[in-house]
């Protein structure tokens, strides 16, 4: 995982931040839960104003639209090459095809035909 929760599951800021808990939460989507966390929840740890706990009731998943949340570490030691500006890198996550194909389908395409020459 990118990301470990080190505090227990019952301190206040594990709640507020229910999403450190999973790297990657499937759930159903909603409208009504458009983020799993609230710039408020840190204000009053221990009672979230929404938390991605409550996301993950056990829904079935089966055709229905997913989202997916996805947590991402982001741990930097500064040097000095980096002043003035401290924080100069992002992070990001690809989703990417595994064995999608049984062979590599670059390989296997139609050989070229040449053209005829008079």
């Amino acid at each position: 995982p990118t990301v470990l929760q080190t505090l227990p599951a019952e301190h206040p800021f594990v709640k507020a931040t229910a999403f450190s808990k999973y790297p990657l939460a499937i759930a159903r989507r909603k409208e009504e839960e458009p983020r799993p966390s609230s710039v408020y929840d840190l204000f009053g740890p221990g009672e979230p104003v929404t938390s991605l706990d409550s996301f993950l009731d056990g829904e079935g998943i089966v055709q229905t639209d997913l989202v997916a949340w996805v947590t991402l570490g982001k741990e930097h030691l500064p040097r000095t090459e980096d002043l003035p500006l401290i924080s100069n890198f992002g992070t990001h996550f690809d989703l990417l095809p595994h064995n999608r194909f049984p062979v590599n389908a670059a390989l296997s395409r139609p050989k070229r035909q040449s053209a005829e020459r008079n």
